[in-house]
């Protein structure tokens, strides 16, 4: 008989980010984004945004444009015109 070994999901980086931006610019706690997500447990959000962080440190182009998004999304409606 075989034994199961575990696998990883697929990742899915649109997810993470978005889990990541919602703690860094939504100000949400773990909690409040695995339940967001129909995550099990806060562990579950706490981890993907773990893995998604250490992405960004390795990989500066990531950095650049998750850099842009939090500008672009702290930015007032009429300071956005200006920075195009």
């Amino acid at each position: 008989m075989r034994k199961h070994q575990h696998t990883e999901a697929p990742a899915r980086p649109a997810r993470a980010a978005t889990m990541y931006l919602r703690q860094r610019v939504g100000g949400h706690d773990s909690g409040e984004i695995a339940n967001g997500f129909g995550l099990a447990s806060y562990t579950s959000a706490s981890a993907s945004i773990r893995r998604f962080e250490a992405k960004i440190a390795q990989d500066g182009d990531l950095e650049q444009t998750v850099k842009l998004l939090i500008l672009d999304l702290t930015l007032l409606p009429s300071e956005r015109i200006l920075c195009r």
